[in-house]
Parts: structure tokens; sequence; C-alpha cells
């Protein structure tokens, strides 16, 4: 019983073995694939560049500088396809074959299980030949796997340095054409081959000017006294509008009662004349009795 029990482990390790072994098989594919697309998507990147430079007929710097960066990313994807390569043929072509391995080993371990149920007094020998072989199977198996493990792996970390490593080599030869743009020099190609009026370039620069100094005038912070200044000010306007204004109303007030007074004294002289006139009246009317 303890022989079939420890064959019963070594199978579910072995089946966990196949089913680890076929999940870092599918990441890794697919890891590969997806750098295959970026090798792809920066040959695009590169002739992309590689037009630019070519149109580009008046800044001589920046021709010189585009066409070496779009050579030196185009060789980066070189080196990009063969990290896929190496990936594919050293590691994946190596771990597609452990499905196959994994499948006999399960079967030789099946058929020790069996050989060690079925005992008899006859047999013994050539079951404890069989178990023996099944054991040594198991054991190369284990030897090649743990070897196996370790070269992919250390392949897989080799490709990866040898990539990096070239890649910063040919970025930094990137970054020294880039930097070597002459900004000054390619302006003044520019102004030879386009001539503008520097007096009206002048004008209108000082045009757009007023608008933002106005804009900063607003946006300024006021000043204290200023502000003070002008509040005493408006309080004295103010101050002074009251005061025509009661001058005024007063004024009229004057004039309303003066005008009111004089209708007054010609009112009274009416009604004097008119009394001295109803007297002569009575005096000239004749008597009613001597009739």
């Amino acid at each position: 019983m303890n022989k079939i029990n420890e064959l019963r482990s070594i199978q579910e390790r072995c089946e966990s073995l196949e089913k680890n072994l076929n999940d870092v098989y599918n990441q890794l594919a697919v890891y590969a694939r997806k750098v295959a697309k970026c090798r792809d998507e920066g040959d695009s990147f590169a002739e992309c560049v590689q037009r630019f430079a070519e149109s580009e007929n008046v800044n001589r710097s920046i021709q010189h500088a585009l066409t070496n960066f779009a050579d030196i990313f185009s060789t980066l994807q070189t080196w990009r396809d063969f990290k896929v390569e190496k990936i594919e043929n050293d590691i994946l072509d190596e771990i597609s074959v452990y499905g196959e391995l994994c499948k006999k080993i399960k079967d030789e371990i099946r058929k020790g299980m069996n050989s060690s149920r079925v005992r008899s007094g006859s047999s013994e020998n050539v079951s404890s030949s069989g178990d023996s072989r099944v054991e040594n199977q198991i054991e190369k198996f284990e030897e090649r796997k743990i070897k196996d493990v370790k070269k992919w792996f250390q392949k897989l970390v080799e490709i990866e340095l040898l990539f990096h490593a070239k890649s910063l080599e040919l970025w930094t030869e990137a970054y020294k054409y880039v930097a070597s743009i002459e900004e000054e020099t390619d302006l003044n190609d520019f102004r030879k081959r386009f001539p503008i009026n520097s007096k009206a370039v002048k004008s209108s620069l000082k045009s757009d000017e007023k608008p933002l100094s106005s804009l900063r005038r607003f946006n300024s912070t006021p000043d204290v006294k200023n502000s003070e200044s002008s509040m005493t000010a408006s309080k004295t306007n103010t101050t002074t509008k009251a005061e025509s204004a009661d001058t005024k109303s007063t004024a009229s007030d004057l004039d309303e009662s003066e005008s009111s007074s004089i209708d007054s004294e010609s009112e009274k002289e009416e009604e004097k004349e008119k009394s001295e006139d109803r007297e002569k009246r009575t005096k000239i009317r004749p008597d009613s009795g001597r009739r």
C-alpha cells in the first residue's frame, strides 16, 4: 500500500506539472505575440518618421536627426524580432514537448500501480523488476524536468538582457542625434527661405500684448491708499451733491413763499378796491322811500 500511495502522489505531481507547464507555455506565447505586434507597430512608426524627415526640406539639422532616428528605431525592431524568434525556438518549442512526456510518465506510473496491486508468489521477481523500471523512469523524468526548467528561465533572462542591452545602446545613440538638432541654425534657414518683415512682426506682437497688459491691470491687486482716496472723493462728491440739492430746495421754498405773499397782497388790494366801489354805488343809488 505504501508503494501505491507513493506512485499516486507522483502521478498527482506529474499532473500538476503538466498543467503548470501548459499555463507557462500559453502565457509566454501570448507575450511573444505581443512583442511581435510591438515590432510591427515599431516598423510602422519608423517608416512614419522617415517620411517626416524626407518631407523636411528647410530645417537641415532636423532632417538629419530624424533620418538617423528612424534608422535606429528600425534596427531596434530587428532586435525585437530576434527576441521573438529566440523565445519561440529556444523555450516554447521545448516546453511543448513536455505534454507528451507527461502522458508517457503517467502511463508508466499507472502500470506500476497495477503491477503492485497484482502480486503473487510466482510473479514477485517480475513485479519487483517492473517497479524498479518505473522508479528509474520517474527519476529520469524528474531530473530532466529540473534541468529544463533551469535552462528555460536562464535563456529567457539572457534573451531579455541581450535585447535591453542593445536597446540601451541604440537609444543612447538616438538621443545624441536628437540632441544635435541646431535650433538657431534651423530658424535661420527658415528665415532665409521665407523672409518676413520684422517690423510687421514686432507691431503685431505689440498689438497682441496690449490686451494682455490691460488684463494684467484689471487683474492686479488695487492699492489700499488709492482705494481710500477714491472712497473719500466719492464721499465728498455725494456730500456736495446733497448740499446743492438742499440749497436748491431752500431757494425754491423761498420763491414759493415770496410768490404766495405777493399773491395775498394783490388779493387784499383787489378786495379794497371792490369795497370802495360798493360804497360809491350806494351813495349814488336813489332812496326807495322818495318814490
